[in-house]
């Protein structure tokens, strides 16, 4: 890079000096920050001041950054308070610079009036140039992206300190290829303290999530918005200046991304679950979303449960009836499992696209039943990622993956003294199957049975039992939005309905991974 000049800093001036001068030739200001740092050129402007490219004539003309903090007109009780809080983040980011991926704090101070903070320069490309100049990335790419930054927030979240900008234009490739994190400095932790013009938000709109919009952030916050990073570089589509998003749905409130891009069921999901509306259903950390992304144990044989086998079950009828799939688990290519931690269990919680079970099982140790049953519904929604719409299609139930479902069997089964589960369903079902052979009339002895129907009447859900008391396979029932009631009069009028195809469907899919 070519040092022959000198950028003068005082906002209302910005005349390009000869390289060795000392003042401004313009307007007389000193050209030197605290003698050593020359700025060579503007790198770029913000709502709270400007950076530039600088070197530091103390250390052989190393390459640094100047920040300049230049808020807007404040009163002096507010520039006050910019002033420590500016401070206090240069702490903040003199302690964060002990990672190798942020860039290092060298100094602050200030002159003639206004302050500044010098930082390590990173030699490389952001993510959004590179986008830019390459295309769109592949998941393979994005995925190491993920690898790469989840460590990065790690550190920062374990400090109470979240980034709040997550974006393409933050991530900077260094030219042996690994990313640095940055920009997360003292404009983005001042501007939600003190507005420096109408309207200003913390974060950037069409990555941000919607609690950052209200003026809330957590560290899920930074994990939406690098879960929305990672769709932008696999699709290109980005958010225009007036505000439109090909993959943000506004009136629906949600992303629409699956018919830009095809991805593995383990990415989709993780990227599902980290762009959730509600902060609570998100990732909270990201060492989860580390570890389902990433963990990958020695294949480990699914247990199956001690019932003994009975005639092949028959209750296609139950839902739309559709011929069964020629494909056989066998066939299917496995995709790669993902295993949590299950202490003091014999169920290794395993799942073919990413779901983290442990919380159902947290609930059906604690035998809360009626929350595992919603946990259990919301989950099975998770797996053929159809939370927003609420309910399955048969195409979902035929293809649930067989490792998930055995994994919510085990567990009701495991959690109750076998009383529950998806097993325990099948296996009265296949009993009553060798007593009645009418389909309807084989189902509605089944509900009977298992205690959904009593006296002629269906249940509803608030009148469903959520204890050891209830009948034998009373749970999972399907914990639909509405009561069982409404799905069960559009059975009788010949109709599809929601909790019967849920079940019906599950069981049927168990009976067949269970060949």
């Amino acid at each position: 890079m070519e040092l022959d000049h000198s950028q003068c800093l005082n906002p209302d001036c910005l005349e390009v000096n000869q390289l060795g001068a000392k003042i401004c030739r313009k307007c007389g200001s000193r050209l030197l920050l605290g003698d050593r740092y020359r700025p060579i050129s503007v790198l770029g402007k913000g709502g709270m001041g400007r950076t530039f490219l600088a070197v530091d004539e103390h250390r052989l003309n190393t390459l640094c950054v100047i920040k300049q903090f230049l808020p807007l007109s404040q009163s002096s009780t507010e520039l006050e308070k910019l002033i420590q809080l500016f401070k206090q983040e240069a702490i903040c980011l003199r302690d964060l610079g002990k990672h190798p991926n942020i860039p290092d704090l060298e100094a602050f101070f200030a002159q003639e009036g206004r302050f500044y903070l010098i930082q390590e320069f990173i030699d490389g490309q952001d993510l959004f140039q590179e986008l830019r100049q390459r295309g769109r990335y592949n998941e393979q790419e994005v995925r190491q992206v993920f690898n790469e930054i989840l460590p990065i927030l790690h550190f920062l979240h374990e400090r109470n300190v979240i980034h709040r900008d997550i974006k393409p234009s933050n991530i900077v490739r260094r030219q042996d290829g690994s990313l640095v994190l940055i920009d997360f400095g003292v404009s983005k932790q001042l501007s939600a303290s003190v507005q420096t013009s109408v309207g200003t938000v913390t974060g950037t709109v069409g990555y941000a999530p919607p609690e950052q919009m209200r003026g809330v952030v957590f560290p899920c916050s930074d994990l939406y918005a690098l879960a929305v990073t990672s769709l932008r570089l696999l699709t290109i589509c980005l958010p225009r200046p007036d505000g439109s998003d090909d993959l943000y749905d506004p009136m629906e409130g949600n992303w629409k991304w699956k018919d830009k891009v095809a991805v593995s069921d383990n990415l989709a999901y993780v990227l599902d679950r980290l762009l959730q509306n509600t902060v609570k259903h998100r990732y909270q950390t990201a060492a989860e979303v580390w570890q389902a992304l990433n963990y990958r144990p020695n294949p480990v044989p699914t247990p199956e449960p001690q019932i003994i086998p009975t005639p092949k079950l028959n209750i296609a009828e139950l839902s739309h009836p559709q011929p069964e799939s020629n494909t056989s688990t066998s066939s299917t290519p496995r995709r790669s499992r993902i295993s949590y931690n299950h202490s003091n269990q014999n169920i290794v919680l395993l799942s073919d696209v990413g779901i983290d079970y442990n919380q159902l099982k947290t609930l059906l140790t604690a035998r809360k039943y009626k929350e595992a049953d919603e946990e259990t519904y919301r989950l099975i929604l998770s797996v053929c990622h159809r939370q927003q719409e609420g309910w399955l299609r048969n195409e979902d139930l035929m293809t649930f993956p067989c490792t998930d479902l055995n994994t919510i069997d085990q567990l009701w089964i495991e959690h109750s003294r076998r009383r529950f589960g998806f097993s325990i369903q099948k296996r009265i079902y296949q009993n009553l199957e060798r007593q009645i052979n009418h389909p309807k009339k084989l189902w509605l002895s089944f509900c009977e049975q298992v205690g959904w129907r009593a006296e002629n009447k269906w249940l509803s859900y608030s009148e469903i039992v959520f204890g050891v008391n209830a009948p034998t396979g009373h749970l999972p029932c399907g914990s639909p939005p509405k009561d069982l009631t409404q799905g069960m009069i559009q059975f009788e009028l010949g109709g599809n309905f929601v909790v019967a195809s849920i079940i019906a469907g599950l069981v049927r899919r168990l009976e067949h991974c269970q060949k």
